[in-house]
């Protein structure tokens, strides 16, 4: 059913916005039908096959490993939040509908 649901939210967007690129985070499971698999990016893709186009992969916050640190040590996570939304402004055509968490 969460599959079902995943795949009608991306394909209601899409329609409203008249757009197809999906965000998702790299560490991420959605469901494995083709929509929502396709925004799979924890399980379920090895040996799939091709997935939908517009699938952009988020890297996910990582705040025990980060390599994003201030200079005092701490983890800075808006300079990782800044690197992964230019990870996704170089892979975007810009046709974004939005962001699946």
């Amino acid at each position: 059913m969460g599959s079902e649901s995943t795949e009608a939210a991306i394909k209601m967007a899409g329609c409203y916005t008249g757009k197809f690129e999906i965000v998702s985070f790299a560490a991420s499971y959605h469901g494995l039908t083709q929509g929502s698999g396709s925004a799979t990016y924890s399980a379920g893709r090895k040996g799939g096959g091709l997935v939908t186009p517009g699938q952009l992969a988020f890297p996910s916050p990582y705040a025990y490993r980060s390599p994003f640190r201030k200079p005092d040590g701490s983890y800075d996570l808006e300079t990782e939040l800044d690197f992964a939304w230019s990870i996704i402004d170089h892979q975007s055509v810009g046709s974004l509908v939005g962001l699946i968490m």
